[in-house]
């Protein structure tokens, strides 16, 4: 891919950046410019337009002159061009590369033509061969005049370690063409193969009577169907992935033979739970697909790398080797770290297996709509230091995370003072499945707000930690592959508290999502599962604690608001339509919790409240509910209320069962929550019966075809606002839906992701 097609790419950049309206943080007019251009530039010059200098080192050099000599108003470089980086980062900042104040940063920002940052290398089709020898025969017949090898060591590539036995992600190079990511050779070219059987399930024996779970400690061994593997060979690696045993943890293992005899594949690599269902209740089908091996190459846009001989092997698409690119970086493209006063503005970053920018340990540094895709591990991260924002970017199609943002200390409740604000992040998760969510959070005293999040196999927004406020989001289309997780999701964590969850927007999770995308004529590539009772809206998971969730907004969400046996959490003012239950609740303390116990597996919910010294200040005053908890019946849900909830069009208002709807009935401080024609009503009448007055003031359960009505015909986000609605809930605090997204970027992002 040469500099002219890169910059074309990114003319709609300067374009989009200039439709959002972004002046220039604070006033940031800049007395002193250095420009930057990879083409027309020269070290040599003086930085000025007329005489660019060529690369980011020289500018950062010229910078740290400009800083040193106290310069007031600080420095601004202009870039323009493409820069490349495949062995370090293209640009790195350290101490003595930030501005001397807030207000007189050092802003590294877009040119008028486009700046962009990659990790890749070109490749003609002059470095491509016809296929000959022993290789063409392990191809395909039909495609062996089709695929094309191209030899690696030319660009540099070293030595190929073999792959491991087991790994989560794909972290390797990948092959890019007409500006998208192409796909690893696999079996079969789309969707899931399932198990038929399990002959070895590879775990060790577990002793129930201590409520033990079944753990892989040795490959395991079952049944395929077909006679397609007879032609792989193993010495030279297969590769599975697959959801093995539960919807929410996936593995790529290799395996370690084939038996062509009795159709079976034995794994060398080992699945922490094992092969293939633990028990009956587990519902979905244990799936996978092959993948990463020469004998599947058969269709157009497939490739693999002989990690041997590091010869790449090519199957174009209709388009030829038209811009096609190898993807080799894994250090950052650029890295901040413990430097302050950095503004980086309107970059571009594609094509990398590192991640596009990794902040860390730094002050005051706002990333600023910075636009990056195809990467193929991790987007954004930031890591400690205090007030980093990450504004108004554009991230997607990222292999794993889109953003990590971790700050602020747990023990002091000192909070880090990052903010994540008008993102618009989706399309994650592209290579990790389970691993992979929009934004990751943690730490003490991240802001989220007015953010789009979208588009993930599985949980959209994970977080965990102190005294975050989340506020103004949409997440949609998550979970569209992965079962037990959420839009939003925390868990294991007794002093997870703090945390304010309001006014965002959940909708179209599991299958209705994967409906919603082939609707619109943009399929999201994603297998929904066949039962959604694994989906959730915010899920506060294993005796999660101690947050405040009120004023958001689910449609079609799964299992809406859903507590796993935590305490003290506090649902209201929320309002959940046509999802499978308005609120999940159960008592899951009193069989997996082991407060106490020293276990190391996250159960010993007490030592985790030890580590933050709770009995100290600034917890004791913070959190006094936390004193004495050992002797607060510590393994039920305690103090965990819903209270002016409503849901409308709903299966049913509580999903919970034995101790949990006890509890529920006789102890939970529920209150004056509305459940308005529930498609199960008879299983709500029977748990909850109008004619006992306490239960109904726990929940009050209508019939009203007008609202019901007309909420099915209007925009989710309208129905609070219906006249039927208003009559009947004249006391519910309308929640600002027309705040919540990044809104300024809407006709933006429609316009870049079509």
């Amino acid at each position: 891919m040469d500099a002219k097609t890169f910059l074309v790419s990114i003319l709609i950049v300067g374009a989009a950046f200039a439709e959002t309206g972004n002046a220039p943080v604070g006033a940031l007019s800049a007395p002193k410019v250095l420009y930057v251009d990879s083409e027309k530039g020269d070290d040599a010059g003086d930085g000025s337009a007329a005489r660019p200098f060529r690369t980011p080192a020289r500018a950062k050099t010229a910078v740290r002159a400009l800083v040193k000599s106290g310069m007031e108003g600080g420095v601004a470089v202009e870039l323009t061009g493409v820069f490349t980086g495949l062995k370090a980062p293209v640009l790195d900042l350290g101490k003595e590369d930030g501005g001397s104040s807030p207000s007189a940063p050092v802003v590294w920002r877009v040119g008028a033509k486009g700046a962009l940052f990659t990790g890749a290398c070109r490749l003609t089709e002059a470095d491509f061969h016809p296929v000959s020898g022993a290789t063409r025969e392990r191809l395909k017949p039909a495609v062996r005049d089709k695929v094309y090898s191209c030899d690696l060591a030319k660009f540099g590539v070293g030595e190929l370690k073999p792959l491991p036995a087991k790994f989560g992600t794909w972290s390797e190079m990948e092959l890019i063409s007409s500006g998208r990511a192409m796909t690893i050779a696999r079996y079969p070219d789309s969707g899931w193969l399932e198990i038929s059987n399990v002959v070895d399930r590879g775990v060790a024996p577990k002793d129930l009577s201590k409520g033990e779970w079944e753990f892989g400690v040795r490959g395991g061994t079952f049944e395929y169907v077909g006679d397609e593997p007879r032609r792989w060979d193993v010495s030279k690696g297969v590769f599975v992935f697959g959801f093995w045993c539960y919807d929410w943890a996936s593995d790529t293992l290799r395996l370690a033979k084939i038996d062509t005899e009795k159709r079976t594949f034995t794994t060398e690599g080992v699945h922490t739970y094992g092969i293939g269902k633990p028990g009956k209740w587990a519902k979905a089908k244990p799936r996978y697909f092959v993948y990463n091996l020469l004998e599947e190459l058969d269709a157009p846009g497939e490739w693999y790398v002989d990690r041997e001989t590091r010869t790449l092997y090519f199957y174009p698409t209709a388009d030829g080797f038209k811009d096609v690119a190898l993807s080799l970086a894994k250090d950052p493209l650029v890295r901040v770290r413990n430097t302050s006063n950095v503004i980086l503005k309107g970059l571009e970053f594609k094509y990398s297996t590192g991640p596009a920018v990794n902040v860390s340990g730094s002050n005051d540094v706002t990333l600023d709509g910075l636009q990056a895709s195809w990467l193929s591990r991790a987007g954004i991260g930031v890591w400690g230091g205090s007030n980093v924002t990450v504004r108004n970017c554009c991230l997607w199609q990222i292999g794993s995370t889109g953003l990590d943002v971790y700050g602020g200390d747990r023990k002091s409740l000192t909070k880090c003072g990052h903010r994540v604000y008008g993102n618009d992040i989706g399309y994650c998760g592209r290579l990790s499945r389970i691993s992979g969510p929009c934004l990751r959070f943690g730490g003490c005293g991240v802001t989220v707000e007015h953010n789009y999040f979208h588009d993930t196999p599985y949980i959209a927004v994970s977080y965990g930690g102190n005294e975050h406020l989340v506020q103004y989001n949409e997440i949609e289309c998550a979970m569209l592959e992965a079962g037990d997780g959420a839009g939003m999701y925390t868990g294991r964590d007794w002093g997870s508290r703090g945390n304010v969850l309001r006014w965002n927007y959940l909708h179209h999770f599991g299958k209705d999502g994967v409906a919603l995308r082939e609707a619109q004529g943009r399929p999201s590539g994603c297998e929904a599962l066949k039962n959604d009772v694994m989906v959730e809206g915010i899920y506060l998971d294993d005796c999660d604690s101690g947050e405040t969730i009120y004023g958001n907004l689910f449609y079609k969400a799964g299992r809406a608001m859903f507590t796993g046996g935590g305490r003290d959490n506090k649902w209201r003012h929320n309002l959940v339509l046509d999802c499978t239950s308005a609120a999940h609740f159960d008592t899951r303390g009193l069989q997996r919790a082991r407060p106490g116990s020293g276990i190391k597996d996250g159960w010993d919910l007490l030592a985790r409240i030890e580590a933050c010294a709770y009995t100290n200040e600034p917890w004791a005053s913070r959190y006094p509910e936390l004193i004495g908890i050992m002797q607060k019946e510590p393994l039920l849900p305690v103090g965990t209320e819903y209270v002016s909830n409503v849901a409308v069009n709903c299966g049913y208002f509580y999903n919970s069962w034995g101790n949990a709807t006890k509890f529920l009935q006789e102890r939970a401080p529920n209150r004056c929550n509305v459940s308005v024609n529930a498609r199960d009503a008879a299983r709500e009448a029977r748990e909850y019966p109008q004619t006992n007055a306490a239960l109904r003031v726990k929940l009050e359960i209508r019939r009203d075809d007008a609202l019901s009505k007309a909420a099915e015909a209007v925009d989710p986000r309208k129905v609070q606002d219906l006249p039927e609605f208003r009559a009947a809930f004249p006391w519910f605090p309308r929640i600002p839906v027309e705040q919540i997204g990044a809104v300024k970027r809407i006709e933006v992002v429609k316009r870049r992701r079509n």
